[in-house]
């Protein structure tokens, strides 16, 4: 369906544009909350790494590192 008149083809391009900021503002939004996701992840790991170390150097074994873990998980 092709517009026939001058307002017709104003509106059109005015909804095309509208829809593509909207597009584009989704699209951003994905991609902070992505971004947000991997530098928490990212956080999470290098936490847990820190523990598994400290567990590893004083040679701790049994209940007590899976509590530790589990500790550090829910904090």
């Amino acid at each position: 369906m092709h517009p026939r008149t001058v307002f017709e083809l104003v509106l059109k391009s005015f909804f095309i544009i509208i829809a593509y900021i909207i597009n584009e503002t989704i699209f951003s939004q994905m991609a902070v909350l992505v971004a947000v996701i991997i530098r928490r992840d990212n956080e999470y790991t290098k936490k847990i790494d820190s523990v598994n170390l400290a567990i590893q150097n004083i040679m701790l074994q049994g209940d007590l590192t899976k509590e530790i873990r589990e500790y550090v998980s829910m904090t």
